[in-house]
Parts: structure tokens; C-alpha cells; sequence
């Protein structure tokens, strides 16, 4: 992973191999950043996608191991009890231009991953929530600006 800092933007390129959950939380870890907006493009395996099922209150999940063109990832990471979380979900195609989206669970650079992270300044974090069995954002209390 390389990636260059300018104010509250980052913008990083993952390495061919590399697991972009494991890497991402490093890097949020290491530089304590609390919380943040994600988007990105790549190319990506070993690929697991899910989607919410809200009455079993579980995630249908499906693996996916070829290579497939990451068209376009969007997300949010924050802090639970201290530690980085990445909720990405992200479009992907094959080679025949086929799409799935999702959210994902992991995948590994086939090629490259290029991601820009906002820095949000306030803490957030994540709370369950009984009604929808996931844990939502939640925001700590800041002074209204007007």
C-alpha cells in the first residue's frame, strides 16, 4: 500500500495480493483516524459479496474467486469498542460486463485498488439496534452550527 495525505483527503493504492480489510484497518489504526467516507475503483478477487436479509435478520452471502473490474466502492469506517470497522458495499462486473453489488465481506487486490477516504472529524461509532438486528451509526452529541 502506498497512500499520500492532503488535509482531510487520503488517497490510496492497494497492492496486487493485498486483503483490503486487514490493510484499510492497519492504516485507520496506525494513523488514529476515527472515522471516515470511502470510495474507490479497481480490480479485485476472492470476493465476498452479501445483502441484508431484513426478516432473518442475517446477510445471504455468496463467494465470488475470479477476477472481476471493482466499478465502484462507497463506504464509511468508524471506530466499535475502539477498533476500525469498514462497511463498503461496491459494484462489480466480469469480463463479460455482467454486474453484482453488495455489501462486501472481504477481497484481495488482482490488480490494483485505488480508494479515496474523507476524514470525518467527529467521533462515530456503531450501536444495535433491536428493530433491525445491525449495528447503525451512531453520532456523538457536538454543538449545533448555524
Amino acid at each position: 500500500m502506498k497512500y499520500a495525505i492532503d488535509s482531510d483527503y487520503v488517497f490510496i493504492r492497494l497492492f496486487r495480493g493485498e486483503e483490503a480489510f486487514s490493510t484499510l484497518e492497519s492504516l485507520v489504526q496506525e494513523q488514529g483516524w476515527q472515522a471516515g467516507f470511502v470510495s474507490g475503483i479497481g480490480a479485485i478477487e476472492k470476493i465476498e459479496l452479501g445483502a441484508y436479509d431484513l426478516k432473518k435478520r442475517g446477510y445471504y452471502r455468496r463467494e465470488i474467486p475470479a477476477v472481476h473490474e471493482l466499478s465502484s466502492l462507497q463506504g464509511n469506517f468508524c471506530r466499535i469498542d475502539g477498533e476500525p470497522f469498514f462497511h463498503l458495499h461496491g459494484v462489480i462486473s466480469d469480463h463479460s460486463l455482467q454486474t453484482l453489488a453488495g455489501h462486501f465481506f472481504q477481497f484481495t487486490v488482482a490488480a490494483t485498488v485505488e480508494i479515496k477516504l474523507r476524514i470525518f472529524p467527529q467521533d462515530v461509532t456503531r450501536e444495535y439496534d433491536d428493530e433491525i438486528g445491525l449495528k447503525l451509526l451512531s453520532f456523538c452529541p457536538v454543538e449545533s452550527r448555524r
